[in-house]
């Protein structure tokens, strides 16, 4: 019999094997993996996520590495496939206001801008409109807004760089990998400060990673090329998913230039003053 109480954390395939966590109110984690299961408690789950970062960081064996100063969600999401690549991890310090952020805008590609125009430090600054619908990976029941104001807390009672964390940049970029949200939370709270980061070097640094190339056409024949990966079906839906979102985009605009002047007349109607 199933626990109603039971709320699902992870869910994804490890192979051919599926893969899923759940929290059983806060009392236990099970896990499993395909037909096998584990019964731990809070206390046993803490234990063994510190050993399986302390053996994380064996294999790795590069000073200067601790994946306990790397953000879990980024670890998941983007940064574990590079290990393999990984050569050496330095700390520098930089201008905050000389940071660059970027986030995605559909069909595999980025928009790139200086952190004093980015999203978030509208958002700081009262203007949360474009900040409202970012669809970054967040924890779990997070929303941007959220975790914007969660960091800015943090960041206020305790600190930029609390336990370790720094934000994250590779090579000479000036691109931050990890930790928009704090840039933008130093940025707005003290200004274009000079702060400590993470600069992870790679041995060959991989062509997704690299920006003197990403044009849009780039960034998209990269995103068909990270599809391939995919059953064919699935990637043939994404692409076309993400082209009948443009045009309709195209087409709202293209309708509302031609129909302006209706739709003027149809505002006036809807605010008019009563009495």
């Amino acid at each position: 019999m199933s626990n109603p109480a039971v709320t699902k954390l992870v869910r994804a395939n490890i192979g051919k094997s599926g893969f899923w966590m759940d929290d059983n109110i806060g009392e236990a984690v099970h896990i499993h993996l395909s037909d096998f299961r584990l019964d731990l408690s809070i206390s046993e789950f803490n234990t063994l996520v510190d050993e399986l970062n302390e053996t994380i960081n064996c294999l790795v064996g590069i000073d200067g590495f601790d994946c306990n100063h790397i953000d879990p969600v980024f670890f998941q999401s983007f940064f574990y496939k590079y290990i393999p690549y990984l050569k050496s991890v330095g700390i520098d310090e930089v201008y905050v206001g000389d940071l660059v952020v970027s986030h995605g805008i559909g069909f595999g590609r980025c928009k790139y801008e200086r952190l004093q125009e980015s999203r978030a430090v509208k958002a700081l600054n009262g203007n949360s409109s474009e900040n409202d619908d970012n669809r970054q990976s967040h924890h779990i029941g997070q929303s941007s807004n959220d975790r914007l104001e969660r960091m800015k807390k943090s960041i206020e009672q305790n600190g930029y760089g609390y336990n370790g964390n720094l934000i994250i940049l590779y090579e000479d970029q000036m691109l931050v990998q990890d930790g928009q949200h704090r840039a933008a939370c130093i940025y707005n709270s003290l200004g274009n400060v000079k702060i400590p980061v993470f600069r992870f070097y790679y041995h060959e640094l991989p062509e997704e990673l690299r920006l003197e190339k990403r044009t849009q056409i780039k960034q998209i024949y990269m995103a068909i090329k990270r599809h391939r990966g995919i059953k064919a079906r699935q990637a043939i839906v994404h692409i076309a998913k993400e082209i009948y979102h443009v045009i309709r985009r195209v087409k709202c605009l293209i309708y509302k230039n031609i129909h302006k002047q209706e739709l003027k007349e149809l505002t006036k109607v809807y605010y008019i003053k009563k009495g």
